[in-house]
């Protein structure tokens, strides 16, 4: 058994006759980091993996009220597809490069998180998913900032090095997945993140923690 998060807490108050089909669209980066959060302290604990769903259905709501998005159901979806326009506009700027498996991402001049997938391949056919999780945050950054409606904020890092350099001296605790290879833990107060390993790096996403 796998441990999922619902991100539409409405969910079963939709319309008579309307058929569930899974969605193409990423988390943005906030409420994956939000739930990547959740599940490492899960599992520090020895519990599962599962993240702590009424604080998922609450960052959701908190992103809805600061866009102003209307929806019958706190869809995540609809928060996505107010965005479509702006974020498909910034996304159409990146493609992936021969070769590449990772990168990092800033938003505002501060480092947002890093993403990397061990082969190239593999890394390509993620890359439009993962782009468009940061893109969402990023089109709605100056909307919150105008707002008013930010929460905790992240540690500053304004370049990839020092943060790459936290992340490389991060304690890691790993632990069997659900599946293939492990699972494995970062954080030391400044960086978390985490990742499949199965040999080599199969998929690791990281950012700054918040600050207290």
């Amino acid at each position: 058994m796998i441990d999922v998060s619902c991100v539409e807490q409405g969910r079963w108050e939709r319309r008579p006759g309307v058929r569930f089909s899974p969605s193409r669209e990423v988390l943005s980066t906030s409420v994956r980091k939000k739930m990547a959060l959740k599940v490492a302290d899960s599992r520090s604990r020895g519990r599962s993996f599962a993240a702590d769903q009424i604080e998922v259905w609450d960052e959701v709501a908190a992103r809805l009220g600061h866009s102003g998005t209307s929806t019958r159901s706190s869809a995540y979806a609809d928060y996505v597809a107010a965005r479509q326009h702006d974020v498909r506009d910034f996304t159409a700027s990146f493609q992936p490069l021969p070769d590449q498996v990772g990168f990092v991402a800033a938003i505002g001049g501060a480092i947002a998180g890093l993403e990397t997938i061990g082969r190239p391949e593999a890394f390509a056919r993620a890359f439009a998913g993962l782009v468009r999780a940061y893109a969402i945050d990023a089109v709605d950054a100056e909307l919150v900032k105008q707002r008013g409606t930010a929460r905790n904020g992240a540690r500053r890092f304004e370049a990839p090095e020092p943060f790459l350099r936290a992340l490389a001296a991060a304690p890691a605790d790993a632990s069997a997945s659900l599946g293939l290879g492990e699972d494995v833990r970062l954080d030391d107060g400044q960086v978390a993140g985490c990742a499949l390993v199965a040999g080599d790096v199969v998929h690791l996403t990281a950012f700054p923690c918040e600050m207290v």
